[in-house]
């Protein structure tokens, strides 16, 4: 069998809500990036979700996306609500998979994504469970809750392949301050929570590992200092399938002086959560314990610590340090190019994340359509991720 890589971008990047705004932003980008066939990552929230259920709505809009050979082979179910131009941060985490409206939202989702035009495996991106708690007890009970409402998903992902050979994969996207923040801590929640609720519903091994898995994004990675290759390789061990990789580089700095300090402010915005970890410039800062964690930007800049900044930051791809202009800044384009390299072997869906345009620093942004250009380019030429057949 023919391995195909599906590389494209995520639509999350487009302000609105409306279907009408998401059919503007695919003739706008979408159909001027592609030639022939061309993916998607689309991003529907619950109320665009709720338009396109509403009478034939959903059958207008697959015949729009067959008129202009786009095709979804991937959606990005993460954010409930609105993303762009108000204050997101935390909110974006929720409701999570402990409240039954993201069972509700993703089976919506799961509905509309198997109606539209797509290869017959398809991914749906989602929160990796819920927001932390400074409780273990309520944690545990939190990701209790969540293996719970999975099993009814992943029945849900069963019965629309028994009736339309389509195979859609609910894929937690771990990220930094979640209840899966690392490949461990998704190892646990699956060795402890969601495959013994799953044996309560009869669902085996091999439909687990076909219909939920992981949406491994490089950036949220790389802030948190995984290592690249045991990330990867413990998923791996314990048979836990990579579905879909989102293709992201987070913002890296190294904090000399409050003159740097006062540089980074220009990458401090009130619409995303910018969690951050700071390694002091010691000797000894070599382990994990030597980290500083921060929930966003602003509490980082209270504590006026030296050294590297690791930030959650979408930072265009192909950004290389000179193109800062300032001394320090950097990406964390070298685990992008080692977590591409690892999962080119097994993973077929490949998406470009760079959400944060928007709020990009005027002195870094450029055309958005370039921009996505630019991106994708460098994901089929540096990151070698050819969309074509094998």
């Amino acid at each position: 069998m023919h391995k195909v890589n599906y590389l494209t971008y995520c639509t999350n990047i487009h302000p609105g809500e409306t279907i009408h705004e998401i059919k503007q932003h695919l003739l706008n980008y979408t159909a001027r990036l592609f030639t022939g066939d061309k993916p998607t990552g689309l991003r529907l929230s619950a109320r665009s979700t709720e338009e396109l259920l509403c009478n034939d709505a959903l059958d207008h809009f697959c015949e729009f996306l067959n008129e202009h050979r786009i095709m979804v082979p991937f959606i990005n179910g993460f954010p409930y609500g609105n993303f762009h131009k108000q204050k997101v941060k935390e909110n974006v985490y929720f409701p999570d998979w402990t409240d039954k409206r993201r069972v509700a939202y993703t089976s919506q989702l799961m509905h509309c994504i198997s109606r539209m035009p797509g290869p017959d495996s398809r991914s749906i991106s989602t929160v990796p469970c819920s927001y932390k708690t400074a409780s273990p007890d309520n944690n545990s009970l939190l990701q209790l809750q969540s293996a719970q409402n999975l099993c009814h998903s992943i029945l849900n992902a069963k019965k629309i392949y028994q009736e339309t050979g389509i195979s859609i994969s609910i894929d937690l996207e771990p990220e930094i301050d979640c209840l899966l923040e690392n490949s461990q801590d998704v190892i646990n929640f699956f060795e402890q929570f969601l495959r013994p609720a799953c044996q309560k519903h009869s669902i085996p091994e091999h439909e687990i590992a076909q219909f939920c898995g992981v949406c491994f994004d490089s950036c949220h990675y790389a802030v948190v200092h995984a290592d690249p290759y045991d990330s990867v390789t413990l998923l791996r061990k314990y048979g836990i399938t990579i579905h879909r990789m989102q293709i992201s580089s987070a913002l890296k700095v190294t904090i000399r002086n409050k003159e740097d300090l006062a540089l980074l402010k220009d990458f401090n915005d009130p619409v995303y959560l910018h969690q951050t970890s700071i390694r002091k410039k010691t000797p000894s800062s070599q382990s994990l314990t030597d980290l500083h964690r921060f929930k966003d930007l602003p509490d980082a800049f209270l504590s006026e610590i030296l050294g590297e900044w690791r930030i959650h930051y979408h930072i265009p791809i192909f950004m290389k340090q000179e193109d800062f202009h300032y001394t320090g800044f950097d990406s964390t384009g070298d685990e992008l190019a080692i977590h591409t390299q690892l999962l080119l072997p097994e993973c077929n869906f490949f998406e470009v994340e760079t959400y944060t345009y928007d709020v990009l620093p005027n002195f870094i942004k450029e055309d958005l359509l370039q921009s996505l250009h630019k991106e994708l380019m460098f994901a089929n030429n540096k990151l070698n991720i050819h969309a074509i057949t094998d």
